[in-house]
């Protein structure tokens, strides 16, 4: 595995955090680049479905256009139509591009969140990669059932190639995990599932929208992505279903970054004064 998040963890120094350092100082879970990445693997898919949605007549005007052409045409009709028999085939053309053009914007609704639900799926990995970096605790909450031999222990050379390949193994075993059992791995880390899918900090209408929604809403929207890419089903058909899964999502990462955060004595990076530092606008040294 490699990336952004693999990179970023090439620089972390490999002492855990101590109890005395400030919030600036504290080895950081970096919540910013898991909430970008979300974002732009989203957007390319909101604006198809927006530019699509929003011209539909458009699309469909522009699709009939040639309909004529076919139904007056000898080379397509053994004989030429009476008007009744051409208004008929008019009309079941005409339906016929109609369902069509609603097909394409039902599929990319879908698609879109078949996209939310991988996209997802990877920053949970990366977050785990992260996380059993930054802190070997985590490491040995994740890894507790495993152990290495004497040789495997010989064999690796030095203690931060073990712990790289032990972070390797897990990762590994976790992204092909379900999503349900995803989640059971951080309880096993003692990051606690209630907290995750608590909203109270958040507006009272994202507290609303979200109410109810836990682990069991993650398995039934991955459930749902199962139907879309393997059975060709269309199960979200409104816009808002999908604008409220990109939501849950988005607020599930910032807890699980917040709860973990805690438990492992970690900070965020959006709350660091050098994240906020780096936001401002550079201003040329001559201005």
């Amino acid at each position: 595995m490699s990336g952004p998040t693999e990179a970023r963890i090439s620089q972390i120094p490999n002492e855990a955090p101590d109890d005395s350092m400030s919030e600036t100082d504290k080895l950081q879970l970096s919540l910013s680049a898991y909430l970008t990445n979300f974002t732009q693997a989203s957007l390319a898919m909101t604006v198809a479905y927006g530019v699509v949605s929003a011209n539909k007549d458009q699309l469909k005007d522009h699709l009939n256009e040639p309909i004529s052409g076919i139904v007056n045409d000898p080379k397509v009709f053994l004989r030429t139509l009476d008007d009744d028999e051409r208004t008929k085939a008019m009309e079941v053309l005409e339906q016929s591009t109609k369902q069509s053009v609603d097909e394409i914007v039902l599929t990319i609704l879908n698609m879109h969140a078949v996209l939310l639900c991988s996209t997802f799926e990877i920053i949970l990995d990366d977050f785990l990669l992260e996380l059993t970096t930054l802190s070997t605790k985590a490491l040995l909450a994740v890894a507790a059932d495993k152990s290495k031999t004497l040789k495997q222990v010989l064999d690796a050379g030095n203690y931060e190639s073990l712990l790289t390949e032990f972070r390797k193994q897990e990762v590994a075993s976790f992204s092909r995990e379900e999503i349900a059992k995803k989640f059971g791995q951080f309880g096993k880390m003692g990051i606690d599932q209630a907290e995750v899918f608590n909203w109270k900090i958040y507006s009272k209408e994202i507290q609303h929208l979200l109410a109810g929604n836990d682990a069991n809403t993650l398995s039934q929207i991955f459930n749902k992505r199962h139907s879309i890419v393997h059975g060709g089903k269309r199960p979200f058909t409104e816009e808002q279903e999908v604008v409220k899964i990109q939501t849950f999502f988005e607020k599930t990462i910032m807890n699980l970054c917040f709860v973990t955060a805690k438990k492992y004595d970690l900070s965020v990076d959006i709350f660091s004064p050098k994240y906020a530092e780096a936001q401002k606008p550079k201003v040329p040294p001559n201005a």
